[in-house]
């Protein structure tokens, strides 16, 4: 029915659930610190390359000359942040151990 009345209204009304879907979700990630422990030491060698391509982006803000220079130098910025937040937050706790990897080594108890 939202959908008859005009898409954008029905898109609205699904980014809604998307949105509190997300939220729990990172909600979730902050009230248990191993999973943020885990998730950073999984994720650390990008963490630290998307961190030093902001560090080198943000050193080349006094170079910049015109508006679409620091409208494309805003847009890096945030897309840079955004991505860090991620790769730090965005791993569900089952995530992590659905595969254990001692699995695929023989037991000791074979020999």
């Amino acid at each position: 029915m939202l959908g008859s009345v005009h898409p954008i209204v029905y898109g609205c009304y699904g980014s809604l659930f998307e949105f509190g879907g997300l939220t729990m979700s990172y909600i979730k990630t902050f009230l248990d610190w191993k999973n943020m422990i885990v998730s950073m030491i999984h994720t650390t060698g990008d963490i630290y390359d998307t961190v030093s391509y902001a560090v080198s982006t943000i050193e080349t803000y006094p170079l910049l000359t015109t508006d679409d220079q620091k409208v494309e130098f805003w847009y890096k910025i945030g897309i840079y942040f955004g991505v860090t937040l991620r790769l730090m937050l965005d791993h569900p706790p089952a995530a992590f151990f659905v595969e254990d990897p001692a699995d695929k080594f023989p037991r000791w108890d074979t020999f």
